[in-house]
């Protein structure tokens, strides 16, 4: 074997170590059709992943997602697609799937029906846990499905449950009765006395939708919600379409422990009742799931608000401060999202009419107007850096920025000067020297 052909060889071995080392989960990108026929065609189920380019807490998963481990076992075990909710799926996924949060990870079989459903950053001993779970028992977990069933349940009158499911925490509310969930139409199962047993299942009697006590769909919504799922909300409003009055103490409180989303008929009711949950539970409770849930349409819920809708929001938080922190929110959103054309629109209106002594945000403006440099907003770029430049004169950074600019537009003689002063206050103040002195060089060349 001569050197030339060891090498090659070894250079293949390296890259195939290389590989089982970073293996991660393949995903199909943005093809849920082609995901499920190959699902049907291999006898899987489909591991779906929503996200969108904004998303924060999406990136979170990025990490669990090139684990060696998660990567191997869903690789092996499902077929896996990662959906971006910003796409032309978006809008089916979020209709179809009802998908309001990002990240939201599903297991789909390969009907597309959901056997499992969750929107959260997971760990990874989380998703593994889900992996293994649906996958080794074959069950739906979530509410348009039953959670421990082996099989969705598709008669009216009869259900099993699998005893050969992993054993699940009940809360002291659940002991003896367990709610299960049909495909189409809820039903809850009691056990039979006595219980017969088939092939190592327990056969169940049903209950139809409208003999189900109130009580029992309580039971069940607290039931559901320490299976950590999300079936729980549809529970929860279920009950709630039983109850008269919302406002009885025991009924305030359910309405705040089902509390989800700010885009719901419960969130609405405890806004305008805000001064009676406050009473019942304490102003700085009422305020923290406020926070929360603000919080978490703003960076994670879908469709993003836009900055009308997200002033509303915050206003819930602090309504002196909303406007402010809904101007503020967006800018975020724009400059992470690289859009500097809208950034430099909104932030102009910003300094002008919204906080016109808010210096720090010149910063990133600067910023901004160094990657945009070419683009059609260096007059823009212009008129804000000399705003901050009169603002804090004292500032080498807005300095070097207006001389950028002006070197932009051919302008030698104020580059210089900026340029210049911008030096001179770098040797006060401890600023990098280097890229100034290479700028200066640039425009003494014009």
């Amino acid at each position: 074997m001569n050197f030339s052909y060891k090498l090659i060889l070894f250079f293949i071995a390296l890259s195939t170590v290389s590989q089982l080392q970073g293996q991660s989960i393949r995903f199909i990108n943005d093809n849920l059709e082609s995901a499920l026929k190959i699902a049907e065609r291999e006898g899987k189920d489909v591991f779906v992943d929503t996200y969108a380019p904004w998303c924060i807490p999406c990136k979170r998963m990025e990490p669990v997602f090139r684990d060696r481990d998660v990567g191997k076992y869903f690789n092996d075990h499902y077929v896996s697609v990662r959906i971006n909710m910003d796409g032309d799926l978006g809008d089916f996924m979020r209709r179809k799937y009802q998908v309001i949060f990002l990240p939201t990870i599903m297991i789909l079989d390969d009907k597309g029906v959901v056997k499992y459903q969750v929107d959260k950053v997971l760990t990874k001993k989380e998703l593994m846990d889900i992996g293994r779970m649906v996958n080794e028992t074959n069950g739906y977990f979530v509410s348009e499905a039953t959670a421990i069933s082996s099989s969705p349940i598709t008669t009216s009158n009869s259900a099993t449950v699998n005893t050969s499911a992993p054993e699940i925490n009940k809360t002291d509310e659940v002991k003896k009765e367990i709610p299960i969930e049909k495909v189409e139409e809820t039903i809850v199962v009691k056990e039979a006395a006595p219980v017969s047993e088939v092939a190592g299942e327990k056969i169940l009697y049903v209950l139809g939708e409208g003999e189900v006590p109130p009580e029992i769909l309580r039971q069940e919504a607290y039931f559901r919600m320490t299976l950590m799922d999300g079936s729980h909300r549809e529970c929860a409003k279920k009950y709630l379409k039983t109850q008269a009055d919302w406002s009885s103490e025991d009924n305030m409180r359910f309405i705040h422990d089902f509390l989800h989303s700010t885009a719901s008929d419960e969130f609405r009711y405890f806004i305008i009742n805000r001064h009676k949950f406050e009473a019942l539970l304490g102003e700085t409770n009422v305020q923290e799931t406020v926070e929360i849930l603000v919080d978490k349409t703003l960076n994670s819920g879908y469709p993003r608000p836009n900055l009308k809708e997200a002033q509303s929001l915050l206003s819930y938080v602090n309504p002196r401060t909303s406007r402010t922190q809904a101007h503020r929110y967006m800018l975020d959103r724009y400059y992470y999202e690289r859009n500097h054309n809208d950034y430099l629109q909104l932030v102009s209106t910003y300094t002008t009419n919204i906080r016109p002594d808010d210096v720090d945000v010149y910063y990133t403006i600067s910023n901004v107007c160094i990657e945009s440099i070419g683009e059609e907003n260096n007059e823009l770029c212009t008129k804000l850096m000399k705003e901050g430049v009169d603002k804090r004169d004292s500032e080498p950074r807005f300095h070097e920025t207006l001389a950028f600019l002006y070197f932009d537009q051919n302008n030698k003689d104020q580059a210089l000067d900026e340029a210049e002063k911008a030096l001179q206050l770098a040797s006060k103040t401890g600023y990098s020297e280097s890229s100034l002195l290479n700028l200066i060089e640039k425009i003494k060349s014009l």
